[in-house]
């Protein structure tokens, strides 16, 4: 079919200017016959096959995409789920062995003190006895006894023997 051109008819040009296009359009191709009308329908029809198999592909793929986002959601909370109980189990583990600890060390320190307590004591108790020895030094000190007495000895000859003598004498 051969349309005319705009520029070459001034009644088109004057429909177009009025927005009769389309019914001008209509008015060629009917003028032609029901060939043209067919031919665009067939093309269209098949066209819009194609589109309906790619959209019926894309719906089996949205399906599909559907299902696994909604597996991995429950994956997602199982795996949330593990993780929430696994953090519990090692706060409680924890908190069994800082107990423990807590336990030991005030075990131990309870034995420091009383080793600490029998060290000071046994240390006081000493420093009590030096204060009543000098308490006692002093008193004898005022009663006016001299803190050191001479103890006179006599001096006691002892006779050498004859073979010291030698030995001596050699030497």
């Amino acid at each position: 079919m051969m349309l005319p051109k705009v520029h070459q008819d001034p009644t088109l040009l004057r429909k177009l200017h009025k927005g009769e296009v389309a019914k001008s359009m209509l008015t060629l191709m009917l003028q032609d016959g029901n060939g043209l009308i067919k031919d665009m329908i067939s093309t269209f029809d098949s066209r819009l096959s194609h589109v309906k198999e790619g959209a019926s592909g894309m719906e089996a793929q949205v399906d599909d995409l559907g299902q696994r986002v909604e597996g991995l959601e429950a994956e997602d909370a199982a795996i949330h789920t593990a993780i929430k109980d696994m953090v519990v189990q090692l706060e409680e583990s924890l908190r069994g062995k800082m107990t423990k600890i807590h336990k030991e060390f005030m075990g131990e320190l309870t034995k420091m003190r009383q080793v600490h307590e029998k060290e000071l004591n046994s240390t006081l108790a000493c420093i009590e006895e030096m204060h009543m020895d000098l308490a006692l030094c002093k008193r004898a000190l005022a009663m006016g006894a001299s803190t050191c007495d001479t103890v006179e000895a006599k001096r006691i000859e002892v006779p050498k023997l004859k073979s010291l003598r030698g030995i001596a004498q050699r030497s």
